[in-house]
């Protein structure tokens, strides 16, 4: 997958000395020493013998491109500015933006309603929970979907 990408332009593999301070300037791998380095475990999994670890970055023409598909400008407007956010809406925002964005779960903002809850009681907990997100999916803002479980098929 990384080569494909590679070959579309749409990520850079580099050299780095170290895996928590890459530097942006380093060489870009290519030709053979890509196809090399890729398929390589020893430049994957990291062992005390690793001299060199490898970086995978997006060139800033798809990070852009990537940026503007992730966040793109609402045809009602603009976004409500910073400042007029409640904590709360600006938590949930800030979430919308990620990645990942996952509300509940293991990596989300919120924790999810008891396994042992009545219907009832998990829609009772859910709405206040979410009900900041609502003019946001109305405007058309963000989606809000719903990622069943490992145990749920």
């Amino acid at each position: 997958m990384a080569l494909e990408l590679a070959g579309r332009g749409l990520i850079e593999v580099r050299a780095a000395e170290s895996a928590w301070y890459p530097r942006p300037v380093a060489p870009v791998v290519s030709g053979p020493e890509l196809l090399r380095v890729l398929t390589d475990p020893d430049r994957w999994i990291r062992t005390t013998g690793s001299v060199r670890t490898l970086w995978l970055s997006a060139p800033e023409a798809v990070r852009a491109r990537w940026q503007a598909d992730a966040h793109p400008a609402p045809e009602s407007g603009g976004f409500p500015d910073h400042a007029a956010r409640t904590p709360a809406e600006e938590e949930l925002f800030v979430c919308t933006a990620e990645a990942s964005g996952w509300l509940t779960g293991s990596f989300g903002i919120l924790d999810g309603p008891k396994q042992e809850w009545s219907h009832a009681e998990r829609v009772a907990w859910v709405e206040p929970q979410i009900a900041p997100l609502v003019p946001y999916v109305e405007r058309g803002w963000i989606e809000v979907r719903y990622v069943s479980g490992a145990e749920e098929g």
